[in-house]
């Protein structure tokens, strides 16, 4: 008896990073490496996500001698660069993202927020690869554009190659110290035990290539169950949420299972608790490249998504949308039970206030991994409430309100 092949949907890829350090550049490159070359089938602008086919990487593994035969139909990057979108983006309580990008500039090594982003990809057990920008500003670095990091270094002195070991190993060493292993990727021989480091320059277009082949091929290899295409009910996260006065809300999503039609019934969690609402109408951007928005009647996971939903309802960024089959009841629990809020709480400390849940454990872990304790925390603005509530307190701690 043979065993059946598992369809495979598109990986979900962030990125992730300290500011400056190169993250939209790099977003731009990937969107560019096949936009500039105008091929048919190589990029498809998404909303709130850039579909690269998997046709433009097989090309790109041929032109660097490989014979890799890839199953996955593409890569679908979410367009929206950091920790904080990172954390916003959950599906049923894990990261929505299958692998993530995290960009740190070689010349400056582990930064505040390099740390955070380390933090998060840690808790969710998110796989990531290193993208070590910049490589174009080290010392001797020989200028040249649009190429492999393999092509980039063969044009390189030996002064050049030293002081790139050098970075490298700081950056292998301070990954170390969090529990990660890792190495340049062209000296690894089993990624399943090291982190890749690929060092690139976004600026100039160097090792964009090796990018998308190493998340493609890390993908395809380690995370064929949870990007397999699972039959059930359509299932997508809202990333944003906009109030049109002609259209009414839109609900900006990545749908990561399943299939959406137009009319279809779903539940959704808003301020004042879960509710359902019609797919009044459903939006994608054309394939053939252009950034253009169209109508589709139906689309299929994995795939950003803009969304007319019927009702005007208070719809919560980074909360899930369920199809609903059969008893409402059902999804309403599970939207609960996903969007609940895990903050250990304490008698004494802060007051917590966030727009999303995610964003809310992000601030609770990055207080927390500081010792600060948290008395109150939940979903929304700060209220009047909120600042008479704590006035009467006597810790100094306790007066204050953070949102």
């Amino acid at each position: 008896m043979s065993l059946q092949k598992k369809e495979l949907r598109q990986p979900i890829v962030c990125v992730l990073g300290h500011v400056d350090h190169g993250k939209t550049t790099l977003l731009d490159d990937i969107r560019g490496t096949s936009l500039a070359k105008k091929e048919e089938g190589g990029i498809t602008q998404r909303i709130g996500a850039t579909e690269i086919n998997i046709d433009r990487i097989t090309k790109i593994a041929q032109q660097a001698g490989s014979k890799s035969i890839f199953t996955i139909p593409g890569l679908l990057f979410i367009d929206t660069p950091g920790h904080v979108a990172f954390a916003n983006m959950r599906s049923r309580g894990g990261a929505l993202s299958d692998i993530a990008i995290l960009v740190i500039d070689i010349n400056e090594g582990i930064k505040p927020q390099t740390e955070e982003s380390i933090n998060i990809l840690k808790k969710f057990k998110t796989p990531f690869i290193i993208a070590a920008n910049k490589v174009d500003l080290i010392n001797y670095a020989v200028t040249v554009k649009d190429c492999s990091f393999k092509n980039f270094l063969s044009e390189q002195r030996e002064e050049f190659k030293n002081l790139l070991d050098e970075k490298t190993y700081k950056i292998v060493n301070a990954l170390y110290s969090f529990g990660f292993p890792s190495e340049r990727f062209d000296r690894i021989t089993d990624f399943s035990k090291n982190v890749a480091i690929v060092p690139i320059s976004a600026k100039n277009k160097i090792g964009i290539q090796d990018i998308l082949l190493l998340i493609a091929g890390i993908a395809q290899k380690f995370l064929e169950d949870s990007i397999s295409r699972k039959q059930g009910i359509a299932r997508a996260t809202v990333i944003e949420v906009k109030k049109e006065e002609s259209l009414g809300n839109i609900l900006d999503s990545i749908l990561y299972q399943g299939e959406l039609k137009k009319g279809t019934l779903v539940a959704v969690n808003t301020r004042e608790g879960p509710a359902k609402t019609k797919l009044k109408a459903i939006f994608s951007n054309q394939k053939s490249g252009s950034s253009k928005v169209v109508e589709v009647d139906k689309i299929n996971a994995a795939a950003g998504v803009r969304i007319l939903i019927s009702d005007k309802l208070n719809v919560i960024p980074g909360s899930p949308l369920l199809e609903i089959v059969g008893d409402e009841k059902e999804a309403f629990e599970e939207i609960l039970k996903e969007t609940s809020v895990s903050i250990e709480l304490s008698e004494t400390g802060i007051t917590l206030r966030a727009d999303t849940l995610g964003s809310l454990e992000a601030i609770a872990y990055e207080l927390t991994e500081k010792g600060i304790k948290i008395r109150n925390a939940l979903i929304g603005s700060i209220s009047r409430r909120d600042i008479i509530d704590v006035a009467t307190l006597q810790d100094p701690l306790g007066r204050i309100v953070l949102g």
